[in-house]
């Protein structure tokens, strides 16, 4: 049972997910470009506040013992709170067993990091944007 003062994660659908996608990640694309290929096989999970979505990531499987998260998203006015951090958390704890790989915006790895995300492979770009793919190994 979460604390009083923990966020509690929730299951999401990917329709629910895409709007704080789209104003987080890609806010200059129309929402359609925050889809990606297999969001409907996927885990979504994120933190919400009254209605309101505040963050949310999806996992993607790849293989019997590893995933990948992608789209990872905390709404604006409540970035640098913690929520993101409690989000990945939690479900990293979900995955321990589970080699986990993502491509991070270069500007985001020393988060990762914290995790114990190690970069692999070079940078590369996504309209115009870093990015550097990691992996935890169990």
């Amino acid at each position: 049972m979460p604390q009083p003062d923990q966020p509690q994660i929730v299951s999401l659908s990917v329709d629910e997910c895409l709007p704080l996608r789209q104003q987080v990640l890609w806010p200059d694309r129309d929402i359609s470009f925050s889809r990606v290929e297999g969001d409907e096989q996927a885990q979504h999970f994120g933190i919400r506040e009254r209605d309101q979505l505040l963050c949310c990531l999806s996992v993607f499987a790849c293989s019997d013992n590893r995933v990948q998260i992608r789209k990872f998203a905390t709404a604006t006015g409540y970035q640098g709170q913690g929520l993101g951090t409690h989000l990945l958390r939690a479900v990293l704890n979900t995955l321990k067993e589970t080699q986990v790989t993502l491509d991070a915006r270069l500007s985001a790895s020393a988060f990762y990091q914290r995790f114990g995300f190690i970069p692999v492979g070079e940078t590369f770009y996504k309209s115009d944007i870093a990015f550097i793919r990691m992996q935890l190994t169990p």
